[in-house]
């Protein structure tokens, strides 16, 4: 069954699309250099990915799974890109939130125990096959233990890719079993290699960049909902000795109107790091989004406080 896609204001391709797979060479070639040699060394079948959310995890997690099946087919990795796309390859398992049939944001452990029917019920033969969890940390609170009995005794030729934005989320009885692969934060240049290809019309900045702890996820959100801008907008305010309230006022209607751009102020206390003004900022805007209590005062005081402390510290 092919993966629906998800609506969003800009076009992102979806992992198991995204070909321009930036950054992260260490792991793909540790993947590599063992896939390789797996005629000779048997290759650990548990790889653990982790890394923060919307590093590359699981489009790295898809590029590997295409080098596979284009090896064991002798296709071209395009050919296989194209069949996964729209769901054609029956030794690929696919577990994440846009296959399970649920409106939660967890994926159920049925999911998981359908996968492992179908694994059973098929006939492996000379055949790899290859399993994506993306992610564990969406697993509902029962379905860890379902694959951990698969983990455990893996069958035969099959190669588990579980994804993990925190690693500390994963049992310990996963990752004792797994192949732990950690990613880095991809690199500033990484970052507007990417950007230069997904959001060609968009200017990353430093800051932008500083916020995003190397995630292009976090960049592509921002750029999505207009944060982006309005970053760089309360920065240049905050910073300008000139602004005034007026300035700050304009600032703050402009965030009351998008509540989901909010959190940029949050951004700009951590691009500053005043971590006095956290807690304090943290509960107005908490207050802002379950009550909507005045939403254009909490956000003003917020940036006034921003900028006072900015200058105490000049």
């Amino acid at each position: 069954m092919a993966p629906k896609k998800k609506e969003s204001l800009l076009e992102f391709p979806r992992p198991i699309d995204n070909t321009g797979q930036v950054g992260h060479a260490d792991i793909r070639r540790s993947f590599l250099n063992a896939w390789g040699k797996r005629a000779d060394y048997p290759i650990h079948p548990v790889w653990l990915i982790t890394g923060s959310k919307g590093i590359g995890k699981a489009t790295l997690a898809y590029d590997l799974v295409a080098q596979i099946f284009a090896d064991i087919s002798e296709r071209s990795v395009s050919d296989i890109r194209a069949q996964m796309s729209v769901g054609g390859i029956g030794d690929l398992y696919i577990i994440d939130i846009e296959h399970s049939d649920t409106k939660t944001k967890t994926i159920p452990v049925d999911a998981l125990r359908q996968m492992i029917q179908k694994m059973q019920m098929s006939s492996m033969g000379e055949s790899w096959r290859v399993v994506v969890i993306d992610s564990i940390d969406e697993l509902s609170r029962d379905a860890p233990n379902a694959i951990l009995k698969m983990l455990e005794e893996p069958p035969p030729q099959t190669i588990f890719f579980l994804i993990a934005h925190s690693l500390d989320r994963a049992l310990p009885t996963i990752r004792s079993r797994a192949r732990v692969e950690k990613m880095r934060p991809l690199s500033g240049a990484e970052l507007r290699e990417i950007a230069a290809v997904l959001l060609p019309d968009k200017e990353i900045g430093f800051g932008l960049i500083k916020i995003s702890g190397g995630s292009f996820g976090k960049i592509a959100e921002m750029a999505a909902s207009g944060a982006d801008s309005l970053f760089e907008d309360v920065l240049a305010a905050v910073k300008n000795q000139r602004s005034g309230s007026a300035d700050m006022l304009a600032i703050s209607k402009r965030i009351a109107k998008n509540p989901e751009t909010a959190s940029v102020l949050m951004d700009v206390i951590h691009h500053f790091g005043l971590a006095d003004l956290y807690s304090q900022a943290l509960a107005g805007l908490d207050r802002m989004r379950i009550v909507n209590l005045e939403p254009e005062l909490t956000v003003f005081n917020i940036l006034t406080n921003i900028k006072k402390m900015l200058k105490v510290q000049s």
